[in-house]
């Protein structure tokens, strides 16, 4: 069986797997919002999941939409989103330490407990007000001295840079992040 459609620049990917081998927590909990076919999880995220013992959450509404292109492709190309990250979740190895949560990561962040995540990656729409959404949503389900992040820190998405910048995240390339702490 064989990975597909995984794709990600090889700098974010080398950024955020950097971001994450100096954060890694034993039993390390995290979410992938807006995981699409799996490339940040697969890549990035989930051998260090696994290696610490840990589980990862993958939301996503899994629909195409205007104005996102990997979105666009899967729409003229009828792509089945969900399948391709089933599909690539096996493939990889990863069928024990992976939830799918399908739907709207809003509604999906209700059900997260708070304080309960080590980890939490957005990388969903990428509208100011989308974004700026999740960060308020997902950043209480984050534990103390975890990490909120996201990708596409850059001037092509200025409602991520916009959103990050609010509360005051840091950047490495495309990768923007905040360690939450006490006064959150």
């Amino acid at each position: 069986m064989n990975i597909t459609n995984l794709e990600y620049y090889p700098a974010d990917l080398h950024n955020l797997r950097a971001l994450v081998t100096g954060n890694l927590k034993p039993k390390m909990q995290a979410v992938d919002v807006g995981c699409y076919c799996g490339a940040g999880a697969i890549l990035a995220m989930l051998p260090y999941v696994q290696a610490m013992g840990g589980n990862l959450l993958c939301v996503d509404r899994f629909d195409a939409r205007e104005g996102m292109p990997d979105r666009e492709h899967a729409m003229h190309s009828n792509l089945n989103v969900y399948e391709l990250l089933t599909h690539n979740i096996a493939a990889a190895g990863y069928t024990n330490e992976v939830m799918i949560a399908k739907g709207d990561s809003l509604n999906a962040a209700k059900v997260v407990p708070n304080r309960s995540q080590d980890w939490i990656y957005i990388d969903a729409d990428h509208s100011y007000y989308a974004v700026r959404a999740d960060i308020e949503a997902w950043s209480d389900k984050v534990k103390l001295g975890g990490i909120l992040c996201g990708h596409d820190y850059d001037r092509h998405h200025p409602g991520v840079v916009e959103a990050a910048d609010e509360i005051g995240a840091d950047s490495t390339g495309r990768i923007w992040w905040k360690t939450i702490g006490e006064g959150e």
